[in-house]
């Protein structure tokens, strides 16, 4: 159906049933107008053989394919007018998805917006590569932190003190934690656990596991109490693949989630997490992940980004090779968050792995 909608809006949010007897906080009273939902689910039969393999599409959700940011900005971005703040302030790293997508959300709700990014860039080395390229095009105000002192302060400190630096500018920030995770954000995915129950009705259809990257804990968390607290609890299993950092850090990043909403439940009732399979670090790609990803793409027609998805999809794969006992049969929904962009920021280690310019033919000259 063809859409006609006000965008950057604000309008009353009314949560999910079964929240209202299980959660013993209210929940946000409002959200923005930021995606098209429900995102569609895709089958995918041809991916791993023995497994029933889905893709939930939230890499098309809107605000340039921001994914699973859109989801969660639209409960931080009205909290923040709510709050009657006139700036929005987050931090990441150089190809940040979730810093371009709260670039593009502040532009649609009419407030400003100041990112920091983790770099060891100058402001002149910077580049117009990926999600930089989108950034400087709508003229965000960027800031830049070293390495060194990203982890000397945290992101955090790092954020407190642009804070105050804003402050005394004359701006009122509301700041958003790395990744928009925090206990407001991961409203965006427990709404998403009641999107998909509702298509799984719709359709008749069920699954077994629903399997995610993680890199900041505030998407897992959201689907894994979304799952805790509604009719999915010992019918769902939630995976996550860890794009950086390790299991023990997003399991303190979740538990504090939970605890923030009033969830009893702990990260490993929640959530399996797998941290082996993040390869060589954070955005960082061996040409064999490269290479799965450019067959995913040539066997399915979906372009896995590297930093987050194509992790998580390559550590799928060879958790299936691993434990096939597990996973032969299953109904497995694999959610897409996006990120698209930041393989832009691959063309040199791809350009090997691609079919020579040789290979491309010319047309004869017409008559």
């Amino acid at each position: 159906k063809g859409r006609m909608e006000q965008r950057g809006k604000v309008r009353q949010y009314q949560a999910p049933a079964w929240t209202k007897s299980t959660l013993p906080t209210p929940p946000p009273p409002h959200r923005a107008c930021l995606g098209h939902w429900p995102s569609p689910i895709q089958a995918t039969p041809s991916l791993f053989d023995g497994v029933e393999m889905w893709v939930k599409r939230d890499d098309e959700g809107s605000l340039l394919s921001s994914g699973n940011k859109s989801r969660k900005l639209e409960f931080l971005m009205a909290d923040a007018i709510d709050k009657r703040h006139d700036l929005v302030l987050t931090i990441g790293g150089v190809q940040s998805n979730h810093c371009r997508s709260t670039i593009v959300a502040a532009k649609e709700m009419g407030l400003s917006s100041c990112v920091v990014l983790r770099t060891d860039c100058s402001p002149e080395q910077l580049g117009l590569e990926g999600n930089l390229l989108i950034a400087r095009m709508l003229g965000a105000d960027i800031r830049l932190v070293s390495t060194a002192d990203y982890r000397k302060k945290g992101w955090r400190g790092v954020l407190e003190d642009t804070a105050e630096l804003l402050r005394k500018e004359g701006k009122n920030p509301y700041v958003i934690p790395l990744g928009g995770s925090n206990a407001i954000g991961s409203w965006g995915y427990i709404e998403a656990i009641n999107e998909i129950i509702g298509q799984m009705k719709e359709h008749n259809h069920h699954f077994d596991d629903i399997v995610l990257s993680v890199g900041s804990g505030g998407t897992a968390a959201g689907l894994g109490i979304g799952i805790a607290l509604s009719e999915l609890k010992g019918q769902v299993k939630l995976h996550a693949f860890c794009a950086s950092d390790d299991k023990n850090y997003f399991t303190k990043e979740i538990d504090e989630i939970a605890e923030s909403l009033g969830v009893a439940q702990k990260t490993d009732e929640l959530v399996e997490i797998y941290d082996q399979w993040k390869g060589i670090g954070y955005a960082l790609s061996t040409e064999e992940e490269l290479q799965f990803l450019i067959d995913v793409a040539r066997t399915t027609g979906i372009i896995f980004d590297p930093v987050y998805n194509g992790k998580a999809l390559y550590g799928l794969a060879q958790e299936i090779k691993k434990n096939g006992e597990y996973w032969k049969g299953r109904k497995v929904l694999f959610l897409h968050t996006g990120g698209f962009y930041g393989m832009y920021a691959k063309t040199e280690q791809l350009m090997p792995l691609l079919p020579p310019a040789t290979e491309v033919q010319t047309l004869p000259s017409l008559p």
